[in-house]
């Protein structure tokens, strides 16, 4: 997963634009429903006036190490259940 790491920030921003089902705002928008759906809460692109759909600013501040690993844990079901089958079929699960 690209990202850009932290040098002395509070969060990463990680490039997630390749699980999006189309390279748009809405696209990211859909990502972050299935993000929240599995209990992860990121803020998207869109809100910090990115230059294009998919990254996301995972913030790891005041979160401790377990709670952490769980979040990341869930973030990786996501992309494991993205790579595996895609978006098809996915809006009759939301």
């Amino acid at each position: 997963m690209p990202f850009t790491p932290a040098c002395s920030g509070v969060f990463v921003y990680a490039d997630f634009s390749k699980f999006l089902p189309d390279d748009s705002w809405e696209g990211e928008e859909a990502l972050v429903q299935m993000f929240f759906n599995e209990g992860v809460v990121m803020t998207p692109g869109k809100s910090q006036q990115a230059a294009k759909p998919g990254f996301f600013r995972i913030c790891y501040a005041w979160v401790d190490v377990v709670v952490l690993e769980i979040a990341m844990g869930r973030i990786r079901t996501v992309a494991d259940n993205l790579n595996l089958n895609g978006w098809v079929d996915l809006d009759s699960e939301t």
